[in-house]
């Protein structure tokens, strides 16, 4: 055999022992709903960055946003922080009439009209944004399970429960045949939740994201058909995004909306990474970010507090982190959440 020949063929074995078993066994992107309060926290932000990369990593796929403040600002910073990251057909859904938080917060509109140091508009789109009629969230939620496979989507709920406690309560439409709660319990994988305090020193806390809609999220906690996680609030507690990374790792672009608003919101401050969590486990579920319960049950109290029991019935469990997983947590949230965007000069 001519030697050529035996190269060629040599070559060809190697490349199929060492590359195609990569390809072979590459996983797909996480099919992602992200259901958030933005506006009310600036960790809604940075959570939707760390979205944003991953997508643009090829580690999730971000089929839909569905807010959960009751403000068109929100629905708006989200459309224009969409468009930033090169992601503007994303889905946007805005929950109607809930009267929950409907205040204009410290940074969405601030943002949005920015203007730079010769009084020009950072994001010179913005008041289209603002006058765009976003539909219900329900409507978004129900078509984009609807066109979804069996157990494929995972839904990170990091503001209130109100958009998934009415979902479940949605009828049969020209959506799909299926009700709400059919489509939760067909078409959602798992639900990862900001929210609640579990441990014995702040039992007592009614937990912001449970106490401003407590009815729903008792109805999501009781009647949700399928898996959830629960990280909470201790657990985000004392990991931090710096301001030192705010200041210097967002400058690659002139107008960065991280940067302007975590700016407008707390700068010069640490702030706590609650919604990141559940953003982390979701892209990177298998490297050993977080410490998981046993299966269990969440109640609400009247009050807004919040009690888990452990039982094998239970279909909730309890998302935490050691001291040690915090310190790879904070470093991954630092690294992840500033990455230079593939075009850093896309359209704004």
């Amino acid at each position: 055999m001519d030697s050529r020949l035996k190269n060629f063929l040599f070559g060809t074995v190697l490349l199929g022992t060492f590359v195609f078993p990569s390809l072979l066994f590459a996983q797909a992107p996480v099919k992602v709903i992200f259901d958030t309060d933005i506006g009310n926290d600036v960790d809604d932000v940075m959570a939707l960055a760390l979205l944003h990369n991953f997508q643009n990593r090829g580690d999730i796929d971000l089929l839909a946003v569905t807010v959960t403040k009751d403000n068109q600002y929100a629905a708006a910073f989200v459309k224009m922080f969409n468009t930033f990251f090169g992601h503007p057909d994303i889905p946007i859904g805005l929950v109607q009439e809930s009267h929950v938080e409907p205040q204009d917060g410290d940074y969405l509109k601030q943002t949005l009209e920015a203007v730079n140091e010769n009084n020009e508009p950072m994001f010179p789109n913005y008041q289209e944004y603002i006058d765009t009629r976003y539909p219900d969230a329900t409507v978004i939620l129900r078509q984009t399970l609807a066109a979804s496979e069996d157990h494929s989507v995972v839904i990170a709920m990091v503001g209130f429960a109100t958009n998934l406690a009415r979902l479940l309560d949605t009828p049969a439409d020209t959506i799909s045949p299926l009700t709400g709660r059919e489509l939760a319990q067909q078409k959602v994988k798992e639900v990862l939740v900001i929210g609640g305090t579990f441990s014995e020193e702040l039992k007592d806390l009614s937990e912001y994201n449970i106490a401003n809609d407590i009815p729903s999220a008792r109805k999501f906690f009781t009647e949700w058909p399928g898996p959830v996680i629960v990280n909470s609030f201790e657990t985000g507690c004392d990991i931090f995004m710096t301001s030192q990374s705010i200041e210097e790792d967002y400058n690659y672009v002139p107008n960065h909306p991280v940067k302007i608003a975590y700016n407008f919101y707390c700068r010069g401050q640490e702030r706590p990474t609650w919604d990141l969590n559940t953003v982390l486990q979701i892209a990177r579920p298998n490297r050993n970010y977080f410490t998981f319960s046993e299966p269990g049950t969440v109640t609400v109290q009247d009050n807004g507090t919040t009690r888990f029991e452990a039982g094998p019935e239970g279909n909730v469990r309890l998302m935490t982190a050691t001291p040690e997983q915090k310190k790879r947590i904070q470093e991954a949230y630092l690294w992840l959440c500033s990455e230079m965007q593939q075009d850093p000069n896309h359209s704004r």
